[in-house]
C-alpha cells in the first residue's frame, strides 16, 4: 500500500493503481500530511470500517426497526471479515462502505423513483468501480433486480422508470 500510494503510476507493482486508482490517491494524499508508516496505513480503513458499521445499523433500522439496527451493528462490529478488513491497511472496508451506502441509497430510490434519488444512488456507485473493479460485480446485479423487478407484493419484471433512465444510467 505504501509503494503504490507513494509511487502511483510509477510503480512496478501489478496491476498496480490501474486497476484501483482512487483508493491509492487518496491514501497519497494522506501520505502528503501524514508520515508513511504502517499505522497511518491504517487509519482509513478503520474510519471506513466504523462509518460501515453505522450505515449497517441505518440500514437495518430502515428494513426491520431499531432493534434490528442494534443488532445489525453488533453483528457487523464483531464480524472477523469485517474486523480484517477494517483493520488491513488495503482497500476492503472502503467497497464495503459504498456496497452498504449504495444498498441504503437503493431502498431510498425505489420508495421515491426520481431523477434525485436516483443520481444519488449513481454517487457511490462511480466511487466504488474507482476503488476497485470488483465492487461492480456484486452492485450491478444489485442495480439490475433494484431497477427491473417490481416490488415484494408485485415481483414482476418491469422496464425503468423514467427516473432509473435521468437520474441513474446518465451518470
Amino acid at each position: 500500500t505504501v509503494m503504490e500510494s507513494q509511487d502511483l503510476y510509477k510503480t512496478a507493482l501489478l496491476p498496480g493503481i490501474q486497476s484501483r486508482p482512487l483508493y491509492y490517491l487518496m491514501q497519497h494524499g494522506l501520505f502528503t500530511v501524514l508520515p508513511a508508516h504502517e499505522p497511518w496505513t491504517r487509519l482509513m480503513p478503520v474510519l471506513f470500517g466504523v462509518a460501515t458499521v453505522w450505515l449497517v445499523a441505518r440500514l437495518a433500522a430502515r428494513v426491520a426497526g431499531d432493534r434490528a439496527a442494534l443488532v445489525a451493528a453488533l453483528v457487523a462490529a464483531c464480524s472477523p471479515w469485517h474486523i480484517y478488513a477494517s483493520e488491513m491497511a488495503r482497500y476492503y472496508s472502503l467497497v464495503g462502505l459504498l456496497v452498504t451506502a449504495t444498498t441504503l441509497l437503493l431502498l431510498d430510490a425505489r420508495e421515491r423513483d426520481s431523477v434525485a434519488a436516483w443520481r444519488r444512488v449513481s454517487i457511490p456507485v462511480a466511487i466504488g468501480i474507482l476503488v476497485h473493479p470488483t465492487f461492480a460485480l456484486g452492485v450491478l446485479v444489485m442495480l439490475a433486480v433494484a431497477v427491473l423487478r417490481g416490488s415484494l407484493e408485485a415481483p414482476r419484471w418491469r422496464l425503468p422508470s423514467r427516473g432509473v433512465w435521468l437520474g441513474l444510467v446518465p451518470p
